[in-house]
């Protein structure tokens, strides 16, 4: 199956006043790992996991961010970092994966999805809360996806009890569709377009 046109180019820049989105790869990984270990309890919530465990080390990140950067490489899943505008401070992460990849393994999900459906998860900093960038950055996305990417369909996805994104998702005018089990991220999830 493949999740992306394969002669489409990959996007590989947003950029806005307030942040910069670039491939994640290994060369972040000093930035990645100290917006990560400061913004542990935040992650856990929107994780559904233990991860970033207190004991999470600098070597653990790499490996995840040689990880991802093979699957944006291969098509498999694409990961995005947020950056601030100088580049010197993560300010969060995007996740965009394959729906139809994820629902295969889910038979309680009644909708069909096509080979070129995303779906796609986010999180900032903590104290870019306060300033709104998780707003800035669902803004930017959804125009980003509409008119640079080839995607058929976009969709959302957060844990049920990660409240302030389920907010957000609803405060900008996203449907929820439902539940879904997503044991590799933390159980259940809202799905939302």
């Amino acid at each position: 199956m493949n999740f992306y046109p394969i002669n489409t180019p990959i996007p590989e820049r947003l950029q806005t006043d307030e942040f910069l989105l670039v491939p994640l790869t290994p060369a972040h990984l000093e930035l990645d790992y100290a917006a990560l270990m400061s913004n542990k309890k935040m992650l856990r919530l929107w994780s559904g996991s233990s991860w970033p465990t207190d004991k999470f080390k600098l070597n653990e990140n790499l490996d995840d961010l040689e990880w991802h950067w093979d699957e944006h490489q291969k098509r498999i899943a694409f990961t995005f970092t947020v950056l601030s505008p100088t580049e010197d401070t993560c300010l969060g992460c995007v996740y965009i994966k394959s729906f139809a990849e994820i629902l295969a393994n889910n038979n309680e999900w009644k909708t069909t999805v096509s080979d070129y459906d995303a779906l796609v998860r986010f999180w900032v900093a903590q104290p870019t809360f306060n300033y709104g960038l998780d707003k800035m950055l669902l803004d930017a996305l959804r125009q980003w996806f509409a008119s640079d990417w080839a995607f058929t369909h976009v969709y959302w996805h957060t844990p049920i009890n990660n409240q302030q994104q389920i907010t957000l998702f609803q405060a900008n005018g996203l449907e929820e569709l439902g539940h879904i089990h997503l044991s590799d991220r933390g159980g259940e999830h809202l799905i939302f377009q």
